[in-house]
C-alpha cells in the first residue's frame, strides 16, 4: 500500500489562491499482510508546507495547516493541526527568462 501525506492551508494563511490540498510526501508499506498493520513515519518541516503564489514562487506562508494521510482509497485520516510561524518568505522564486 502507498500512504500519501497531504497538507491543507487553513483560513489563517493569507496567501491566495490556496490549493484544496497539497501532496508533500508518500511512502510505500511493503509486504503488509491482509488484516495486518504497519507503521509509517513522515518527517514534516517548513518545506512540507510550501505553497505556490499566483506569480509561481514557492512561498512559506505562516498560519494553520491541517495534515492528513491517505492509503489510496480516498478515505483520509483525522487531520493533525500544525502552525507555521514567522514572516511570509519566498523560498524559491519562479525562474525569470531574460530577453535581450
Amino acid at each position: 500500500a502507498v500512504v500519501q501525506a497531504y497538507a491543507r492551508a487553513g483560513i489563517s494563511v493569507a496567501l491566495e489562491p490556496k490549493p484544496h490540498r497539497s501532496l508533500f510526501d508518500f511512502q510505500r508499506a511493503r509486504a503488509v499482510a491482509v488484516g495486518a498493520s504497519a507503521t509509517i513515519t513522515f518527517a514534516v518541516n517548513a518545506r512540507s508546507l510550501l505553497l505556490v503564489s499566483k506569480e509561481g514562487d514557492r512561498v512559506a506562508a505562516p498560519g494553520e495547516y491541517a495534515l492528513s494521510f491517505e492509503i489510496g482509497d480516498g478515505a483520509t485520516s483525522e487531520a493533525l493541526a500544525v502552525r507555521l510561524v514567522g514572516p511570509q518568505v519566498v523560498v524559491e522564486p519562479f525562474p525569470s527568462v531574460g530577453y535581450k
